[in-house]
């Protein structure tokens, strides 16, 4: 009910509401986009030394998700990412560009 609360609002007050699966974006390193490491509430990047409360990071993935879903063909902020997010997949970092 709240994500329709928010559609609600949003469309009366003419702000776009991006629905964004946050599976596995506490994971995600939002600086190289890697799959760090999670322990409890703080999240460490193995492959950039990145460290931060797992929240944090990601509330960063998923802003930044929104915006490249906002700029389909415009960027590549997390190209790899999106589709394995949406499908429910663990993103291979492998693939990862950041641009």
């Amino acid at each position: 009910q709240l994500r329709l609360l928010l559609e609600y609002k949003g469309m009366l007050m003419g702000v776009p509401v991006v629905v964004v699966n946050p599976r596995f974006t506490s994971q995600i390193c939002n600086v190289c986009k890697h799959i760090g490491k999670r322990t409890n509430k703080h999240f460490k990047c193995q492959n950039c030394g990145s460290h931060m409360d797992a929240d944090v990071n990601a509330s960063i993935n998923i802003a930044t998700l929104e915006r490249a879903i906002n700029r389909v063909g415009k960027s590549n902020d997390m190209c790899c990412t999106i589709a394995h997010v949406h499908s429910g997949l663990k993103p291979n970092p492998s693939l990862c560009v950041v641009g």
